[in-house]
């Protein structure tokens, strides 16, 4: 099995090479846009892969962080990662190893202020999660959405009540911040 690692905190995470956590830039810009109200946020990242968006955001000190995954060499790699950051799954911590696609219908996203879409690159149902994620009739009002990918992503998967915040260029890395009014 191949490993690759990032460096965190000042520690090597290792990670399966199918893996491709969201570069170090791109995670800099992004919470320069969100740093001032980080604290506030209720975090729900459905592709979490190496975990490094939540372990960020626990490190900022976000409210609740709920991490998804589907595949198991994922999920025991994080929790390697998590003893070596000295970080305990418990309430505000959550790491589930099931198909964010599953969960959708039964989160209470009422909770949640910062909905993170960062989909592996290979992902075949991204046109289907989107228009899952724009039917869900009770999300709360001001919510945030990242979203992150490679390729031409069309805005038209978003409902008329999604407006755009910002948007990045880094490389090959397309990325946006939506927010629900």
């Amino acid at each position: 099995m191949n490993l690759n690692f990032i460096v965190f905190d000042n520690k090597r995470l290792f990670f399966s090479s199918s893996v491709k956590p969201t570069k170090n830039i791109v995670r800099k810009q992004f919470f320069s846009w969100i740093f001032l109200f980080v604290s506030k946020l209720y975090v729900i990242d459905f592709f979490c892969g190496s975990c490094v968006f939540g372990f960020e955001f626990y490190n900022y000190g976000a409210k609740k962080v709920l991490n998804f995954d589907i595949k198991e060499i994922n999920i025991s790699n994080i929790f390697v990662s998590l003893n070596k950051l000295n970080i305990s799954v418990d309430d505000n911590f959550l790491l589930y190893n099931v198909d964010s696609l599953v969960w959708l219908k039964d989160i209470n996203f009422l909770n949640f202020s910062l909905l993170v879409l960062d989909p592996p690159y290979s992902f075949e149902n991204i046109d289907f999660f989107l228009l899952k994620i724009n039917s869900v009739k009770f999300l709360r009002k001001c919510v945030f959405f990242f979203f992150e990918t490679n390729f031409v992503f069309a805005l038209n998967y978003f409902s008329y009540d999604l407006f755009l915040i910002k948007k990045k260029v880094i490389g090959n890395v397309l990325f946006f911040l939506f927010k629900k009014f």
